[in-house]
């Protein structure tokens, strides 16, 4: 089976393989035929995603569901992810592990702590992730396809008005779950032992160092044109720019260096957050 590499090489047969896949995990007989499939963008251009996003809403018919039933008619609503950009540029994005990381997040390790915090607290922590569907990594493919949340009624806010009170305390909320969760998760467990592509090397390291770096002049420049109103906060920065790089370029690499290790989300921001309301309208 090829696997395609954006979202016009997607193909009836491989979707049949990936959903077939998927359904076996519980049903251990079934066999998916799609019948009609409908492919569409995931996002408009210029909303910050690095990677080719797109929707795959499909009909088919599950075979082996019951042993008194031939098909049981489904809808699926997938959201894809590619990796986005020349050979080149994706060449880059395998080095630094990103997207091997993102996987495993949606595959195996959300899973692991759900299961971790089911069991030391009823459940009273679940992160909430779009359901993984399907996934491969390698050094000649990469897809991720997990379940389209907007077909249950989730939706994004508005990137040009952000977030209100209730929406901000809500979202800081999950995330702390996140962070929490999985700190506990790495006392008593060998977390970088069984993910091992969750150790970063200085590659990450020094890639870090020059963003950092960059984004500090940025915040420097931007500073000067109120340099009298932000004086302090102008000195602050230009007399600890190189200390700070060295110092938040240098933790990540070495855990022992870290007060809290966890697992944070690399892109927090609007765009990645969605929302599900209640009759009412408020936030559920």
């Amino acid at each position: 089976m090829t696997t395609p590499r954006k979202g016009s090489e997607i193909t009836k047969e491989w979707l049949e393989v990936i959903l077939t896949e998927y359904e076996v995990r519980t049903t251990p007989d079934a066999s998916v035929l799609i019948i009609t499939f409908l492919v569409n963008p995931g996002a408009d251009p210029g909303n910050n995603f690095q990677a080719e996003v797109i929707k795959v809403a499909a009909e088919g018919d599950v075979r082996g569901v019951t042993s008194d039933s031939n098909n049981n008619h489904k809808h699926y609503n997938l959201f894809i992810k590619f990796l986005l950009g020349t050979a080149f540029q994706q060449q880059g994005a395998r080095m630094m592990n990103g997207h091997r990381r993102e996987l495993l997040i949606y595959s195996d390790i959300i899973a692991d702590l759900d299961d971790f915090q089911a069991k030391t607290s009823g459940d009273k922590y679940h992160i909430n992730i779009p359901e993984f569907v399907y996934g491969i990594c390698t050094d000649d493919d990469y897809v991720l396809v997990m379940k389209d949340l907007s077909a249950d009624g989730y939706v994004t806010r508005n990137k040009h008005d952000g977030l209100d009170l209730p929406h901000i305390l809500m979202a800081t909320d999950r995330l702390a779950r996140l962070h929490a969760v999985s700190y506990s998760f790495y006392k008593s467990h060998d977390f970088f032992h069984k993910y091992p592509s969750f150790t970063i090397d200085e590659r990450w390291t020094n890639m870090m160092k020059l963003f950092l770096s960059s984004l500090t002049d940025c915040f420097i420049k931007a500073a000067e044109f109120k340099k009298e109103e932000y004086k302090m906060l102008f000195s602050t920065l230009e007399s600890n720019k190189d200390a700070l790089t060295e110092k938040l370029g240098d933790m990540p690499t070495n855990p022992k260096k870290l007060k809290i290790p966890c697992l944070a989300h690399g892109d927090y921001w609007t765009n990645n957050m969605m929302f599900q309301y209640d009759n009412d309208v408020s936030t559920d």
